[in-house]
């Protein structure tokens, strides 16, 4: 593989922050956080097969994780398959718990999104790494930020890049990973909204849902709407709907859930948030 350094330098939270607010500012950031809110909830709808690899943040974060190991592999001359210590490691440092691990690596290979195969340098062992559908996954959820992020910066071609060069989701996962390797993490900038999406299965697509509805003027969509929609079960939604409500982002009328202006304003710096992560590392 082609030389495909340098990388950009590592920022500090603060500076990230400051990115973050510089597009949350611009005049046209609220059409685009809509944009960006349904793009993603769309390809979360069509990628009902791998639902469950992505129906909460910790087992999103695993997949990122998956491809800057191999983005760092292949770079280095490899194939990129990675051993569970390696997986695990860095894991650890997202605080992702063993179990959430094990599960999600099994998950991705009985969906085909991995492949599973013996370790030659230890045969006690196995390697992970993506198979051919898994590879071309990131471009489909990277592509409602690129067409987001093009919108809301002047001159940005994103999107035609990403399709056209294959070496810009390695250098992404590369930078990206290096990173988040070094402490930071987009999470730790929106912890409250964190606290309601990032561990609870299904909870960002709940949310998604009940803003959509909202952003489009359309009635608040029930319990078994939603479950249909996103491939959940009525128990999930409703269990996330009561922990929302607890937690002040989702309130109930007549029965009926519907954001409140914490969920929305969480939402928003959220997006503004991993745009901000994101357009840095895909310029």
């Amino acid at each position: 593989m082609p030389d495909i350094v340098p990388l950009p330098p590592i920022r500090t939270a603060a500076q990230l922050r400051a990115q973050a607010d510089d597009l949350k500012a611009r005049p046209n950031f609220v059409a685009c956080n809509q944009a960006y809110t349904k793009g993603v909830a769309a390809f979360r709808e069509a990628a009902r097969p791998f639902g469950k690899l992505i129906a909460n943040e910790d087992r999103f974060r695993i997949v990122n994780y998956i491809f800057h190991l191999w983005a760092e592999g292949r770079a280095a001359g490899g194939d990129g398959a990675l051993t569970y210590g390696t997986i695990h490691e860095v894991s650890q440092r997202g605080q992702v718990t063993a179990r959430v691990l094990k599960n999600t690596l099994a998950l991705g290979v009985h969906l085909g999104f991995l492949e599973r195969k013996p370790n030659p340098a230890d045969r006690r062992s196995w390697l992970y790494a993506p198979t051919e559908l898994g590879a071309r996954f990131p471009h489909q959820w990277l592509i409602p930020a690129t067409e987001s992020l093009d919108r809301l910066v002047d001159g940005e071609t994103l999107t035609e890049r990403i399709q056209n060069d294959p070496e810009v989701t390695i250098r992404f996962f590369l930078g990206a990973g290096r990173e988040f390797a070094s402490g930071l993490e987009p999470a730790i900038l929106v912890p409250d909204y964190m606290h309601f999406c990032g561990h609870r299965e299904g909870a960002p697509l709940v949310a998604m849902a009940l803003l959509i509805a909202e952003m489009e003027g359309k009635p608040n969509p029930s319990r078994g709407e939603i479950a249909a929609r996103y491939g959940l079960t009525k128990s999930q939604v409703a269990l996330v709907i009561s922990a929302g409500v607890e937690l002040g982002f989702i309130s109930l009328e007549n029965g009926s859930a519907r954001p409140t202006d914490a969920l929305r304003d969480g939402n928003a710096d959220w997006t503004a948030v991993a745009l901000a992560f994101l357009h840095y590392h895909l310029r």
